[in-house]
């Protein structure tokens, strides 16, 4: 079985929509869909999901040194949980 979900990404915006709207954001893989990482959300925290939304974050090409490299894809899905839930992801 492939590892859907990566990583939870916390920032400023994301800690913010978190506690406020319930709304949480991990990196995915590329090819998950979104019933996909709402089953695999609800397994792995024990949480209902209304929805999931999912953004394609494009490839970046960085140069170093007359080198050209590519930094690679990422797809980030934004969850919402149900109303009074909420995951252990995020600092206090």
């Amino acid at each position: 079985m492939k590892q859907l979900i990566k990583q939870p990404i916390i920032s400023e915006k994301t800690t913010v929509s978190g506690k406020e709207q319930g709304a949480y954001v991990f990196g995915v893989d590329i090819s998950a869909t979104k019933p996909e990482i709402k089953k695999a959300i609800e397994a792995k925290y024990k949480v209902g999901v209304v929805c999931v939304r999912t953004l394609h974050q494009a490839s970046k090409t960085r140069h170093f040194r007359g080198r050209r490299s590519e930094l690679g894809r990422l797809k980030k899905a934004i969850v919402v949980l149900k109303k009074g839930q909420s995951l252990p992801i995020l600092p206090q």
